[in-house]
């Protein structure tokens, strides 16, 4: 439900920027932004708006071309040009379509790259718009720990693999540090 809302904000706004070129681009990233980090979902809902933002314009194309066809026909235009006109048409539709969505899908991106960079802006965005806020970033889950975790913190001998706790059983069996051939398994970088 939350991706449909998302995708409705940004086609939203994407129609009341349509003043702005590239317009589509802009209610991509709203939509992507309020979406959250994973680029691919920012990517999908930014297509989503951009097929909600095409919607009400496809619906009008199609209407001005069944008045228009039925025009022609009335003044007995031959009916090849009626179809020559349609196919012009259709080439003109699929240019707004891919214009639209696909440029709206690249804006979705770049919306989930903000977020990622700023979540403390998106989930202030997402308390404006009534939306509230969604499962924690992974930044800030981060942010209420000392520090970030990192490789080895924390680890103990349920984290290794078998050979590594034999590895290390036979290390403490021996009170040696080394493999026994000469070399220092902790040079080694995992």
């Amino acid at each position: 439900m939350g991706t449909i809302v998302n995708a409705v904000v940004g086609a939203v706004a994407a129609v009341v920027l349509a003043f702005l070129p590239f317009s589509t681009v802009l209610g991509g990233a709203v939509s992507g932004f309020l979406e959250g980090e994973d680029g691919r979902a920012g990517t999908l809902v930014g297509a989503l708006a951009g097929l909600i933002t095409l919607l009400p314009f496809a619906g009008l194309g199609l209407l001005g071309l069944a008045v228009l066809s039925a025009w022609l026909g009335v003044l007995g235009v031959p009916a090849g040009g009626i179809v020559a006109m349609i196919v012009v048409v259709g080439l003109v539709t699929a240019a707004a379509v891919v214009y639209t969505v696909g440029f709206s899908a690249a804006g979705g991106y770049l919306g989930a790259v903000l977020a990622r960079e700023f979540p403390e802006h998106r989930a202030s965005a997402r308390d404006t718009l009534g939306m509230g806020r969604d499962r924690p970033t992974d930044r800030e889950r981060y942010t209420s720990l000392d520090e970030e975790p990192h490789a080895g913190a924390g680890r103990d001998d349920a984290d290794l693999d078998p050979i590594d706790r034999a590895l290390e059983d036979d290390r403490e069996r021996t009170g040696s540090s080394s493999t026994g051939d000469g070399t220092d398994p902790d040079r080694f970088d995992r």
